[in-house]
């Protein structure tokens, strides 16, 4: 089997996009609206003119009462949670493993906040979904006036940095010195490409954009798996795409779970840069590489 070119990639993934987005919509999308109507107490639509139109929060108070039962074993301690060492030589690494998943969770990122929102959403449409994601922040270029020897020595040994250009630095010119009868210092003028920590992003992503293929039981198995994703034209180039002024929105990239509020949602933006498009984000199982094998 030949590998797969771009336009056939394409439609396989379209295909499965399709099917996913109508067997989501026609199963759990309407009951999630339904739920999420219940919890903001709006209208039922089976109102009688004349009569109490009184809606029940019920679903309201039931939810917002669990919550806190769902939270308290992750953060009434120190630890959201730990790792045990299977034998005497794992003790240092569950130890080490401990205290950064901690770190990721709890300090790095909003972890009371992002854990709330995960139970609520599981509670109220039947999904729950938090995603962690490496996040690379850009190369940082750094300009430095009148540094020693040592300093730059330093920068040049720094593994995260790169000295892209030096030059020394006259802070006094040689006749000065020589009439004051000192001896001027050698210092340098550097510039320097500094390369950002990275980290764990952990974000909570909406029930109602969340994709999956028809049928899955299980995420590892899943044929389909992603979710729809809104970006600006500006943010789509800095990710390095080229062609970022003629990407479209996804036809089918609609979150079923939002309230209409077209009504004040302005059509366009006056700048190209700051239109918004909303893309698919994810993975899908398929023989791309000709081998017959889905992967």
């Amino acid at each position: 089997m030949a590998k797969m070119n771009k336009d056939t990639f394409r439609n396989v993934l379209e295909r499965e996009i399709e099917d996913a987005q109508s067997w989501l919509a026609g199963g759990i999308r309407g009951e999630q609206q339904r739920n999420l109507q219940y919890y903001l107490g709006l209208p039922l639509g089976n109102e009688v003119p004349g009569r109490s139109q009184v809606v029940s929060w019920d679903v309201f108070e039931t939810i917002e009462a669990a919550l806190p039962n769902f939270l308290e074993p992750f953060f009434s301690g120190d630890n959201i949670g730990e790792f045990l060492p299977r034998g005497p030589e794992d003790a240092a690494y569950a130890e080490q493993a401990t205290e950064l998943v901690n770190y990721v969770i709890r300090d790095d990122n909003p972890g009371f906040l992002l854990f709330s929102d995960w139970f609520k959403d599981a509670l109220l449409s039947k999904i729950g979904v938090l995603r962690a994601k490496w996040v690379q922040p850009d190369l940082v270029r750094e300009s430095f006036n009148g540094l020693t020897s040592e300093q730059l020595v330093q920068f040049v040994n720094d593994p995260a940095v790169t000295v892209l250009e030096h030059a020394a630095s006259e802070v006094l010119p040689p006749d000065v010195a020589q009439a004051a009868g000192v001896q001027a210092p050698l210092l340098w003028d550097v510039t320097i490409q500094r390369q950002q920590r990275g980290r764990v992003e952990l974000c909570n992503v909406p029930p109602g954009d969340f994709v999956v293929n028809r049928g899955a039981k299980r995420l590892e198995d899943a044929r389909l798996i992603g979710e729809w994703v809104t970006y600006t034209r500006s943010q789509l180039r800095e990710m390095g795409f080229k062609n970022a002024s003629e990407i479209k929105s996804y036809d089918g990239a609609s979150n079923l779970l939002e309230i209409d509020e077209s009504a004040d949602i302005p059509v366009g933006s006056a700048d190209k840069s700051l239109e918004e498009v909303r893309l698919f984000e994810g993975f899908i199982r398929c023989g791309y590489n000709g081998d017959g094998v889905a992967e």
